[in-house]
Parts: structure tokens; sequence; C-alpha cells
């Protein structure tokens, strides 16, 4: 009778943890999606952290510390080490600290689909993901019939039209992920009749929106990734192919076929987003070195090199990329003699556009290593099931490799893992691709003996163990969660009132901002710029001490984030202070970061008249004008 209850607590709990996942999964997507963070305040990327260091203490409460046994295991260790010990190199060990707690999240949704799901539940998260894809791909649509909603993600700055998951390449790429499973729920023979309308339905919007996006990285990833499936099926059945097999690819490949004609000329259809000559030209233009896109990636992957060459082993650190790619692209600029051939090219690149330059860079070639060797053991299991083994779920394995296959192939050109939800589902695919392969089939494996919540059922060392890593857990939700999640809040509360130039009240929301996260350097940014908005043109003693703390608080800002703002406001200081020389080396610095700036480029003339240096000043008055024809200013200026 014990033994009977045991079980049923366990199951209870098994199967809270699979709605956790599931739960984890959906609620992330959905918050990239729907809520637009210039008019809602939500710091997306935290909900993840939350829910899996959450379901964390929920798991080892509830299973202990065992987990089935799998080489994948020793992979994870490897990955989750490299990065740990690259924090310890960093040029930034806060910064890194909080990249290395979205890496957690991540290593801790695949523990958990992999351990908490088997072959006989793993459909129940199939059917959430593509579900939960209609109202995201639904919203897709909406917006090419430029149907919009003020809650809706929508980026300033970029496109309008498929705005879902905050851009529409993430979006893209999201949905080369997601149609080889649209595929498998549309022509699974056991699907219910509903079903199979509803995923038939998804698969064509999703492949219409896919071609319509006109995101080169996302078709070319689905591309590679359909070959890949092609060649993993044809492996599969001894190089035979069944009728049924062509006719369903045929009317895949139909869809894409139709849809791609159709926006690749201009008609009334493709009228509201044909752009760049349609379809076909923009892919097209892709395979070019000159085009502008592939020459920035180019350009990006050089300034990388010279970074990776700092620390090759260990790398800079977790998210010190972003921090340090200008200081970077400046010193490479300064070494090119400022070459006016980069002024299109160069810029402020937050992302590598290749997340294994970027790994390399920031981990180290430890950390790639440890990465590529992780996905290596989860395909080399998919690939000797779905090849040597007879029945079993063959087609959902070539499935998920397909959409794993989208995924890497897409961190070619693009950033999936640093998009928390793209991230989160490449190790969703990866977990499931490993469950379907054969990895822990039965439920029982790895599971917590019994009564995991009873210290009678277990020795007191086991359960202090537990007690240990809930308390440890709950600090880090503490200080890695809620206080920077905090933090944003009220930094971008204050950016609002800064927006209005409304510096007194924006000056308590980045002050408090910045206690609760000292690495928060958009808030110390924004707090510096407040100082130096409040100070007045008179020059009195309050207005210097303004002028210093806003200094003091810009310089500060550069170790957690670089703007060309950073060192135009240091610029601009130095001016009022009438240290003319200082002002140089901060507009040289803003214009490192953008060569591109017109404002960069108009005040370093300003400097220069002030010196009375009139052939310099002319000069970058003139070049600011060639950037942007329409800078009164800078006309004024020459005027």
């Amino acid at each position: 009778m014990a033994k009977k209850e045991a079980a049923g607590k366990e199951e209870f709990f098994d199967n809270a943890g699979r709605y956790a996942v599931i739960i984890t999964a959906v609620l992330t997507l959905y918050i990239f999606t729907t809520v637009n963070t210039t008019s809602f305040v939500v710091p997306k990327s935290f909900l993840l952290r939350l829910l899996t260091f959450s379901t964390a203490i929920f798991y080892v409460f509830t299973r202990g510390f065992k987990l089935k046994s799998h080489p994948v295991n020793f992979a994870l260790f490897c990955y989750f080490l490299s990065i740990f010990f690259s924090v310890f190199s960093s040029v930034n060990s806060w910064v890194s600290l909080l990249r290395l707690s979205e890496y957690a999240s991540y290593f801790l949704i695949f523990i958990f689909t992999f351990n908490y799901f088997d072959r006989r539940n793993l459909g129940a998260l199939v059917k959430a993901l593509l579900y939960s894809a209609v109202p995201i791909v639904f919203y897709g649509v909406l917006q090419y019939m430029q149907i919009d909603f003020d809650f809706w993600e929508k980026p300033q700055g970029r496109m309008d039209l498929f705005s879902t998951l905050g851009n529409v390449n993430w979006y893209a790429l999201y949905l080369s992920a997601i149609i080889p499973l649209a595929v498998y729920g549309a022509f699974r023979k056991e699907s219910a009749g509903y079903e199979k309308a509803v995923f038939n339905v998804l698969l064509f919007f999703s492949i219409a929106s896919l071609i319509i996006s006109y995101s080169r990285t996302a078709v070319i990833a689905s591309v590679v990734s359909a070959f890949i499936g092609s060649a993993l099926y044809l492996a599969a059945n001894r190089f035979s192919v069944s009728a049924e097999f062509v006719k369903k690819s045929a009317f895949v490949c139909l869809i894409a076929a139709v849809v791609a004609a159709v926006f690749s000329f201009y008609n009334p259809v493709s009228s509201t987003r044909f752009a760049e000559g349609g379809f076909l030209s923009r892919m097209k233009a892709g395979f070019s070195l000159s085009e502008h896109n592939v020459a920035q990636r180019l350009f990006i992957w050089r300034v990388s090199l010279d970074m990776f060459m700092v620390k090759p082993v260990l790398g800079l650190g977790p998210g010190a990329f972003k921090i340090k790619y200008l200081d970077f692209q400046k010193d490479f600029l300064k070494r090119s003699g400022n070459a006016e051939s980069f002024d299109d090219i160069a810029g402020n690149a937050k992302e590598a556009h290749n997340d294994y330059v970027q790994t390399l860079t920031e981990c180290g070639a430890a950390g790639l290593l440890a990465m590529l060797y992780f996905f290596f053991v989860i395909f080399r299991q998919a690939a000797a099931y779905i090849i040597y083994n007879q029945g079993g779920p063959k087609f959902l394995a070539i499935a998920l490799a397909v959409s794993l296959s989208a995924f890497l192939t897409g961190a070619l050109a693009d950033f999936p893992f640093h998009i928390p939800p793209n991230a989160m589902l490449i190790f969703i695919l990866a977990a499931m691709l490993l469950i379907v392969s054969g990895g822990g089939d039965s439920a029982e494996e790895g599971r917590a003996s019994s009564g995991a919540l009873s210290i009678s059922a277990e020795s007191v060392d086991q359960y202090s163990l537990k007690l240990a890593f809930g308390f440890f857990a709950v600090i880090a939700i503490i200080f890695l969660v809620i206080l920077p999640f905090t933090a944003d809040c009220l930094a971008v509360i204050g950016q609002n009132y800064l927006k209005e130039h409304r510096f007194n009240e924006a000056v308590p929301y980045l002050s408090r901002a910045v206690s609760l996260n000292p690495a928060q350097g958009d808030a110390l940014y924004l707090l510096g710029t407040a100082y130096v908005g409040m100070a007045a043109p008179a020059n009195s003693k309050l207005d210097a001490e303004l002028l210093d703390r806003g200094r003091d608080l810009l310089i500060k800002s550069k170790n957690y984030t670089i703007d060309k703002g950073i060192y135009n406001n240091l610029g601009f200081i130095s001016i009022r202070k009438q240290l003319y020389d200082d002002a140089v080396g901060y507009f040289e610095n803003a214009i490192g970061c953008d060569p591109k700036s017109a404002d960069s480029l108009n005040n370093l003339g300003i400097v220069y008249f002030h010196k009375k240096v009139y052939d310099k000043a002319e000069y970058y008055y003139n070049k600011a004008l060639k950037m942007n024809p329409y800078f009164l200013t800078a006309v004024n200026n020459l005027g």
C-alpha cells in the first residue's frame, strides 16, 4: 500500500514537472511575441530564469539529484563548465554572471525536458509547441494585412511586418524550426481529423510567412535543414523513396514555390511587402560579398577575431561581446587609417551575428568545443537511431532533427542562442530529439527513490543537500532575477521621464535602478545623462558638481554597456569645461563606435571650431552632411 501511494505521489510530481516545462515554453514564447517593451514594463528575458530556477527547486525536492543516465550529461556538464570558468577570466564578472544565469536557464530546461518526458508522453509537448505557434503565426499574417495591436511587440526602428518575437529575423528563424514539426503534425497518420486541419493551415501560413519575411538566413537554414532531413530519410529507407513521401514533399515544395513566385513580382498581393525587388532578388543579393548585410557581417567577424586573440582559451567572458566590441572596432578602424570604405559597415554591433564566432570570443576555444561536443552527442545518437533502428517514431525524430538543424544552421549568420525564446527552443528540441532517439525510454529511469518530501524516507545528509540547494536557488532568484527585473522596470520609467526632459523626476528612478543592479549599464548611462541635463549653462558651482557627477557615472557605465551617446555626452561635458583635447578624444571614440553618425561628426567639428582649427572643423561638418544631407545643424555650422 505504501509503495502504491509513493508511486502515485511520484507520478503526480512528474506530471506537474511536465506541465511546468510546457508552461515555461509557451509563456516565454508569448511574452516575447505579445508585449511591446516600449509601452509595457516587462524585461522579458527574466521570465525564463524565474520559471526554470523555480522548477529546479521543485525538481530537487521531488526527485532529488538523480538524472537519467546518458552520455549527454557529461557533454552538458562540460558545456556548463566551459562557460562557468570563462566567468573568472571575464573582463566584467557581473555581466558574465548574469549571462551565465541565462545559459543556466537553457541547460535547466534541457534537463527538465529530458528527465520528465519519455516517448509515451512527448506528444503533449509537441502539440503544445504547435498549438502555441498558431496565434504567433496568425499575428504575423495580421501584420502583413497591416492589422496591428498596441500591446503587440513592434520594436522601434524595425520594419512593422512580422515583428513577432521582437524582430523579423528572429521570428523567421523560429518559423524555420516550427515548419518541420508542422509537417509532422499535418502528415502524421495518428493525428485526429481536426488536428490535421489545424496543422495543415499552420504549415501553409508558416511557409508563407517565412518566405514573405525575406529573411535570407532563415530561408537558407530551412533549405539546408530540409536537405539534412531528406538525407536522413533516404538513409533510413535504404535510399528507396515511397510514393507517399514524394506526394507530401511535393505538397510542401508547391506551397513554397507558389508563395515565392507571387512575392518575386509586384502585384496586388505582394504590394504591401514588395521590397528590394522581391523575394528572389533579395535571396540572390545574399550571395554577394559586397552586399551591405553580408559585408557588415564579414567586418564584424574580422573584428571578432581580434577579440578572440586576446583570450583564446576561455574568452573575454559571457556577455562581454556587446560591451567590448566597439572598443575593438575603434582600434581596428584606427589601424586601417579610418578608411571611408568602412563607414557604411561599421557600427554598434551588440551581437556577432554568428553564435559560433561569438562563443569563441566570449568563452574561448574551450567554450566552442564544449558547445559543439554537446550537439555532436545528440546528433550522433539521432542519426544512429534513424538510420539503423527499425520501427519507432522515426518520422518525429527526423522532424526534430530538421528543426534543430535549422536553428544551428541559422546560427552561422544570426544569433538564436542569444534570443531567449529561440535559445530555449533549441535546448527543448535537443532534449526531445534525444528522447525520441532512445535516450532514457523508461519513465522510471533516474527517478528519485520515494518520499522525496519526507525526511524519514531519505537520509539527513540528502535532505540537507536539498535544503542547501533550495537556499542557494532562492538567493539566485533574488539577485539574478528579481532585483535585475525591478532595476530594469525602474530604468524604463526613468527613461520615459528622460525623453520628456524631466530630469529631476528621472533621477530617483534611475538611482534606485543602479542601487538594485550595479551592472545595469543603461541605467548608469541614463542617470549620468540626467545629471548633465540638469546642469544649467551658467557654470555655477552646483552646475559643475552635476557635470562631475554625470561624467563619473558615464565613465562607469562604459564597463557595462557601450554606446556612442556615452562618448558624445562626455565630449559635451569636456566642452563645457573647456577641455577641448579631451573632447576631441571622446568624439573620436564616438565616431569609432559609429562612423556614419552625423551627430558625432558634427560634434567633432564643433570642438575643432572652438580650437580655431577651421579646416578640420569644415571637414567634419561636410562629412556629417555627407552622412545626412538634411542635417540642418551642420548646415548652420558651415554657414
